[in-house]
């Protein structure tokens, strides 16, 4: 059992309120009502939303990842090596797992996450895992998306 994380949001949050503001001002700068006055009311409640989002994603409760020898249990959430496409592995600046599930083209952002400790020793035991089951595992930039 390993626990993990939510990768930090802090970035997106800060861009994401940097759009909110830069719409904002559009806001006062369209003179009539027509198309784009209603198209920037709708870029705002659409980006509004988003940060609300991402908010909630960084404040929710830590979990834990369970490997076991025919499933892996993330986030209360059991996946069988069955319905698993690939594992995801991005090691940039810090090491974040995605486990893409078949027929996703994104990650589900409930299967994004970074471990909290031993974050060697969980990666190798998640490799050797997706080696025993056959799951194929790939290192490179991925998507999370809800």
């Amino acid at each position: 059992m390993y626990q993990v994380k939510n990768p930090s949001e802090i970035p997106m949050v800060i861009l994401t309120t940097f759009q909110l503001g830069l719409f904002s001002y559009f806001w006062y700068t369209i003179d009539n009502i027509g198309f784009m006055y209603y198209l920037n009311i709708g870029f705002r409640v659409f980006i509004l939303i988003y940060l609300i989002l991402l908010i909630i994603r960084m404040i929710r409760q830590q979990k834990e990842i369970r490997i076991t020898p025919d499933k892996l249990v993330v986030r209360g959430t059991q996946l069988e090596p069955s319905s698993i496409k690939r594992i995801k592995i991005h090691t940039v600046f810090n090491t974040r797992i995605g486990i893409q599930p078949i027929g996703k083209q994104f990650i589900p952002t409930k299967y994004y996450f970074q471990f909290k400790h031993s974050e060697d020793d969980a990666i190798k035991a998640l490799r050797t895992w997706a080696n025993e089951n056959q799951v194929e595992v790939k290192e490179g930039h991925f998507l999370a998306w809800w």
